[in-house]
């Protein structure tokens, strides 16, 4: 994907990605045997801009059998996971331009918040509040 040269782990690499997505899927199905290798691409981009800068770790979810486990990515300031094929699927969905830099935004808040407020557990009363 040479539109995504040099945006690896980037907020506009995010940017970019979702305009491709627009652009190159429009409305088949992103992974449709014919579709599966570039949308693989697209889902890891978007999961390694979250785990690279939020402190995240890739993680398999159990999924309801018999489907295989669904990779995510978990964060310390929450207990949720940052699922790229979910936010695959709000880009499809709303065709806003702006669904994965929301979603990103909103994240790095979070993080910064929890930084800011000495990492404290995530059990810790102040999860939720922004």
């Amino acid at each position: 994907m040479p539109e995504l040269d040099g945006l690896t782990g980037t907020r506009e690499g995010l940017q970019v990605a979702e305009q491709e997505l627009l652009r190159r899927f429009g409305d088949s199905s992103y992974f449709s045997e014919e579709n599966i290798s570039l949308a693989s691409r697209f889902f890891y981009f978007i999961g390694e801009v979250f785990r690279r800068n939020l402190e995240g770790q890739w993680v398999a979810v159990p999924s309801q059998h018999p489907k295989p486990p669904t990779s995510m990515v978990a964060v310390e300031f929450s207990s949720n996971f940052y699922n790229p094929r979910a936010m695959m699927g709000f880009v499809k969905q709303r065709r806003t331009g702006t669904e994965l830099t929301k979603i990103y935004d909103r994240a790095v808040t979070r993080y910064n918040w929890w930084v800011e407020s000495g990492r404290p557990d995530r059990s810790a009363a102040w999860e939720g509040y922004l």
